[in-house]
Parts: C-alpha cells; structure tokens; sequence
C-alpha cells in the first residue's frame, strides 16, 4: 500500500522547494523539474531509474564560491493506522570528496520542527545513469499520526550534484 506517491512527471507538482543558496548563480542550485535526458555542462545525458522527469539541485551550478542550502518538502500525508512505513525513493548523489557534502532524509509532524532519518553518502565516480533505489523506515516518532511530512535537504559547498526521483 501507498500513502505518498510522486514520480515527477507532470509540469507541476505539490512538493514545496526552498532554495537558501548564497553566491552569485545561486538561483541556478534550485530544486528543479529535469527532462529525462537532461545534460548539464560536459556530463553525461541523466535518466532516473525510469527514464522520466526528475528533480535535480545543482550545487555546481552556483559558481565558485557558492554555498548551497536547498530542500525538497513533501506534502502532508497521514500513517495513522500504520505500524510500519518505509520511504522509498531514487536517488542520485554526485561529490567527487563525499566528505564536502551533507544530504539528509528529514521528517517532521509539524514542518517546522525535522528529525534526521538517514544521511545518505554521495557515490564518488560520476556516472550520471546511476539512480539507485533508497529504502528508509520512518522511525515510531512518525507512525500512527494524522500528519506527516519528509523532506530532503542537501547542503554543501560549490560542490555536484543530488536528483531524487519517484517517491
């Protein structure tokens, strides 16, 4: 059974996206609708898991000496009833120094206050095919509750790159 379900596909969409990047291209590190095959600079053409739409912040893009501070927030959802729930989602996490980089999964009952679920560890060879599925259990602070969000947050230093794609 399903509770929350976005592949990314249509124009839009009722995730919410907050970009608190600093540096002089910081409009440029949004969270953003990518078309499958999407190429940026001289990497490779990117395709999700499913060869569709997804949503990419790029911390290159800021320029030198950018910071990147940028969330991708879910809408509200309900686990009540629900003794067990796991976030699924694809992910693609790009850092040539995986130390420089900080990208957490997040859940909240009030979207103001987040709990940290996992910290995932960005892979260190760019290939930019290589969507991996990402299983996290949300923690018994998050079950049986009439509201619930998630959020992705990714921060980090003029670094590369994170695309998420259906959640």
């Amino acid at each position: 059974i399903s509770i929350l379900s976005e592949n990314f596909n249509a124009p839009t969409n009722s995730w919410t996206t907050v970009n608190n990047s600093t540096g002089t291209n910081a409009t440029n590190i949004a969270w953003s609708l990518k078309p499958d095959g999407y190429i940026y600079s001289t990497y490779a053409a990117w395709h999700s898991n499913d060869n569709s739409q997804f949503y990419l912040s790029n911390s290159d893009a800021g320029g030198s000496g950018s910071s990147t501070t940028t969330l991708l927030q879910s809408p509200s959802f309900s686990t009540l009833n629900y003794t067990s729930v796991d976030l699924k989602f694809y992910s693609y996490l790009y850092d040539s120094t995986p130390s420089s980089t900080t990208a957490k999964v997040q859940a909240s009952l009030d979207g103001v206050a987040w709990t940290d679920l996992q910290t995932l560890t960005p892979i260190s060879v760019n290939t930019s095919t290589s969507f991996t599925q990402v299983t996290v259990p949300l923690t018994a602070a998050f079950l049986n509750k009439p509201t619930v969000y998630i959020r992705f947050n990714y921060v980090a230093s003029w670094r590369y790159f994170w695309g998420i794609d259906n959640v």
